[in-house]
């Protein structure tokens, strides 16, 4: 009797079946993702039009978006967040009234992993459009803030959602930048650095350091590791001076780093502790299933309503009708979806790690989506990622580029996969020197360079 194939083979057969087929389509398929990944932080409306066109193109090559998709599925990751899924649903449909099962309808962003994994082989260009996309948000959000400073503005009582989940983005990226070998990477790694730096230092929201602080602390400890003394020195004197720099000028022009832990720069943040509190306790009215989608507000007011005098900081909640969650991702889970769900979302986690530290040597980019997605999960724990757009799809993406078991760079190459897109590991992947997965299979390296 024989065994199925793993996933991974599964995986890179469908992905190699699907450039065969079509190159030129698949490279069009490859240029529409990494548009849609540099549009996500720039522009949502352009952003929406890449969506539609990626769901154009998965129903073009519908053959290959399905083999790819139902080698996806068998991953370990992916089927806790379908699991996830169809608990979600089930739970919103039984907890609410039939008026408002349309709640139970998961948001488009959940789509997103089976338009994408046709092109998986060239995640490489999908990070490399995430980057550069979240260069130009810092530039904009950049500007914006210095407008306010040079306006007089409070900015403690401003809140740049713009680069909320944005800007420890472009800071990862300039530390791995700033890394490698070549002048170009280090000067675009300088300039990555100065404007994260700039948009950390005037942003309002805490949550934004702590996600950059997280993010750079995880890409210098996957870097640094077996690099020679002066890399240390430089990325570390480096790293000082810009958390002093943040640090610095965020008290001097009133930024997030001068906000007490009693005072609110906006109508909820005072409450948020409240608010997890009161969540946390609610869900333990329902600590299996939770309570499904739609139900926190109403819950939450019901709660303050009982025990008024207990629960008076929760105000804020029943002054501000936009605020639906108790801001914070495993907090939320629990409540919608109990420990179940929230386990579900710690296995697909905790088995994409491991399967992500055994491609960790061979893929230089590597160790920089990493120190993305844990920024992006930290900064996750002072918001409900998965009930807003850009965070949610963040998510989604990183997940899908790091998390996912899928063929390491030299399983691809092996099968002339993504091997356009080599040089990027020069440019991005400076935490292992430029190197590259070549370097420990030289008779593939060999015959890469032979169809350069």
């Amino acid at each position: 009797m024989s065994l199925p194939p793993p996933p991974q083979r599964d995986l890179l057969d469908a992905l190699a079946a699907g450039d065969e087929r079509d190159r030129r389509l698949a490279a069009i398929h490859a240029l529409a993702a990494a548009g849609w990944c540099f549009f996500l932080v720039v522009s949502r409306s352009i952003e929406a039009g890449f969506f539609v066109a990626l769901c154009g193109l998965s129903i073009w090559r519908l053959k290959d978006s399905w083999r790819c998709g139902r080698a996806l599925l068998s991953t370990g990751p992916i089927r806790c967040v379908a699991a996830w899924l169809l608990l979600v649903v089930a739970v919103t449909l039984l907890s609410n009234p039939i008026a408002e099962w349309t709640d139970a309808l998961p948001r488009r962003q959940f789509i997103l992993p089976l338009l994408l994994v046709p092109v998986l082989h060239r995640w490489r260009l999908l990070l490399a459009g995430l980057v550069l996309g979240s260069g130009v948000n810092a530039a904009i959000s950049a500007s914006e803030s210095l407008m306010l400073v040079a306006r007089g503005e409070d900015l403690i009582q401003v809140a740049l959602e713009r680069a909320s989940f944005v800007a420890p983005l472009a800071l990862v990226a300039g530390l791995a930048a700033l890394a490698s070998r070549g002048a170009g990477p280090r000067l675009a790694g300088a300039v990555l650095l100065l404007l994260a730096g700039g948009v950390l230092a005037t942003s309002s929201q805490r949550a934004v350091l702590l996600a950059a602080a997280v993010g750079g602390l995880v890409i210098m400890l996957l870097g640094l590791a077996g690099r020679g003394w002066r890399t240390w020195l430089v990325i570390t004197a480096t790293s000082t001076l810009l958390a002093a720099g943040v640090i610095g000028t965020s008290l001097a022009l009133g930024g997030a780093v001068g906000k007490g832990l009693g005072i609110g720069f906006n109508a909820w943040t005072g409450s948020r502790e409240c608010m997890w509190r009161a969540t946390i306790e609610v869900s333990l009215d329902r600590p299996w299933f939770g309570h499904g989608l739609g139900a926190w507000r109403e819950t939450i007011l019901s709660l303050q309503e009982a025990e008024p005098e207990r629960f008076a900081c929760l105000q804020a909640v029943a002054d501000h009708a936009e605020v639906g969650y108790a801001h914070n991702l495993l907090i939320d889970l629990l409540f919608e979806t109990g420990v179940t769900g929230a386990m579900l979302w710690v296995l697909a986690l905790a088995i994409g790690l491991r399967a992500a530290w055994s491609r960790l040597r061979r893929e230089p980019m590597l160790p920089m989506a990493l120190a993305m997605l844990a920024a992006t999960i930290a900064g996750a724990q002072f918001d409900h990622a998965l009930a807003r757009g850009i965070p949610s799809a963040l998510l989604l993406l990183l997940g899908l580029l790091v998390l996912v078991p899928r063929p390491d760079q030299e399983a691809l190459a092996s099968r002339g996969l993504g091997r356009e897109d080599d040089w990027l590991d020069g440019w991005l992947g400076g935490w292992l020197g430029g190197a590259s997965w070549r370097k420990d299979a030289p008779s593939i390296g060999r015959s890469v360079g032979s169809t350069a």
